[in-house]
């Protein structure tokens, strides 16, 4: 019997190859590869594009949250707004356990293309705080708030952002299940 999986294709629209990130446990750190698409008789059923945790305006103010692996929508977003030249008006908040940051060259260059796109890193023990989010946007209320990342991140960062005032219609969010926030 098949075991079903649901995977974020991490290239986004513009990338001709499938890629999808994967945890690798049991070593330490823990590893994030990049899985291929299969070799031999290995398959992969895809099934259609699902979801809801996407850009709509591209020229509005976009705070993206992101905790460890839960980058990778936002790379997926950013690529593929970056391929269709459209602006890019976003603020990545990119938290993670050490310095290895995933896609750290990418946010880097795309930042270096995109002057409103602004990227702050931060390294364990630093965490998204209150105080971090209210510096990334003058009002609250203004810009469409994103999160992503294991769940219990995105759902404490849910809490965070309600107790600061932000509408419940300009908060969208995405969890990784199974990955360890502590």
């Amino acid at each position: 019997m098949a075991t079903r999986r649901t995977f974020l294709a991490a290239g986004g629209l513009a990338l001709a190859s499938l890629a999808l990130p994967a945890i690798v446990r049991g070593a330490r750190p823990v590893e994030i590869r990049m899985l291929s698409t299969p070799r031999g008789e290995e398959a992969v059923d895809v099934g259609e594009p699902d979801g809801d945790f996407i850009v709509g305006d591209p020229g509005h103010e976009h705070i993206f949250i992101a905790g460890g692996i839960g980058v990778t929508p936002f790379r997926a977003i950013l690529l593929d707004l970056d391929h269709r030249e459209l602006p890019i008006n976003a603020t990545l908040l990119y938290a993670n356990r050490n310095p290895d940051f995933v896609y750290k060259a990418e946010m880097d260059r795309l930042a270096g293309r995109h002057p409103r796109l602004v990227v702050r890193y931060l390294v364990s023990p630093e965490r998204v705080t209150q105080s971090s989010i209210r510096g990334v946007s003058a009002g609250l209320a203004k810009p469409i708030f994103y999160v992503s990342g294991p769940e219990p991140f995105v759902d404490a960062l849910g809490t965070m952002l309600t107790g600061l005032g932000v509408p419940d219609g300009q908060v969208k969010s995405d969890f990784f299940p199974g990955y360890d926030w502590s």
